[in-house]
């Protein structure tokens, strides 16, 4: 690795870069060189990780998620200690959870030995309410568009338009959906995790509650905990997304491609069968699955994170439906 590092006096007395070398460079220029050595370090060790194949990530994402104890050898256990200890006062003078979040919140730090062992408690109830709300959306989704005989029209007319085009949409579409099926909840609770586990290690720094500061939910230390999660990927990221949802279908389709990249997915644009998701998204379910877990994760995840995942949700019911109009050649019966 290291013969392929040159001084930057030697690289510019070269003529030219190679092709490869080109392809292959990674530009540093929008990396903050005013911080200290460790932040700069996690910048590039960021733009190195989403510069990566998805093959590779995925291999990343396995090789971190069978190394916890990694993980929990910066955990910050001085934060995790003010949150558990602090946890009954600052309730007492915070209204950022409603009663039923805080009742779950504590139950999960009292079963908690340590961070890391609540940071897995509470993926473990992420992923179930996950697994739920997707399903409980497609079936919804599906059942509103195999009632629609508009939708079935308008399925064989643009199948009939440019068969071609319509083929090779919902090959891309079979793709994103093996992704959903295969990887989506895991690279999902692999994100939160890394970021939870950076959030605890890092020194957050609480004021000691007290009814003054009732009006300043920044100055609590369960409010520091509950919004400071809302600032770490994939939450900040997430809650960015959904407002495209206002923008009509094709900005959520394109928001789904970067969610999905960022996942560690396939980037896709569907221009022939956009159309027909469309109609879909016009019906604009959410699931009715609630769970006091969602607010202890803050207003980032209760508001774009549950509106992403919807948006995946129906996602897949279109998807599946536009197959099966078709006649079910290219996604298949098998894998609804």
């Amino acid at each position: 690795m290291y013969n392929n590092i040159k001084k930057y006096n030697e690289f510019i007395k070269e003529n030219k870069v190679n092709a490869y070398a080109k392809a292959n460079m990674l530009l540093l220029s929008d990396i903050d060189m005013s911080k200290d050595d460790k932040s700069m370090m996690v910048q590039i060790m960021e733009k190195l990780y989403s510069n990566l194949s998805p093959k590779n990530k995925k291999e990343v994402n396995s090789f971190l998620e069978k190394s916890e104890v990694k993980l929990s050898d910066i955990i910050n256990e001085n934060f995790w200690d003010k949150l558990t200890g602090r946890v009954d006062k600052a309730t007492e003078v915070s209204d950022v959870l409603p009663d039923e979040s805080e009742g779950i919140l504590k139950k999960l730090l009292k079963k908690a030995g340590q961070a890391m062992n609540f940071i897995g408690k509470l993926l473990k109830a992420v992923k179930e309410w996950l697994s739920n709300i997707i399903t409980d959306v497609k079936e919804k989704v599906a059942g509103k568009l195999n009632g629609d005989s508009k939708f079935v029209s308008a399925v064989k007319k643009v199948a009939n338009e440019d068969e071609n085009a319509f083929v090779k949409d919902l090959k891309t579409s079979k793709t994103v959906y093996s992704f959903y099926k295969k990887d989506l909840l895991g690279n999902i609770l692999g994100n939160m995790k890394k970021g939870l586990g950076n959030f605890f290690s890092n020194e957050q720094k609480p004021i000691p509650e007290s009814f003054e500061y009732v009006t300043n939910e920044g100055k609590n230390v369960l409010s520091t905990f509950i919004h400071g999660i809302e600032k770490i990927p994939p939450f900040s990221w997430l809650h960015k997304v959904a407002s495209l949802g206002e923008k009509g279908t094709g900005k959520i389709i394109e928001g789904l491609s970067f969610v999905t990249n960022k996942l560690g997915g396939p980037k896709f644009v569907l221009p022939t069968i956009a159309v027909l998701i469309g109609v879909a998204f016009e019906y604009k379910i959410k699931g009715t699955i609630k769970s006091g877990i969602l607010s202890v994760l803050g207003d980032a995840f209760t508001g774009g994170f549950l509106s992403v995942i919807s948006w995946i949700a129906t996602f897949i019911a279109a998807v599946i439906a536009i197959d099966q109009v078709a006649g079910g050649k290219i996604i298949g019966a098998g894998d609804h």
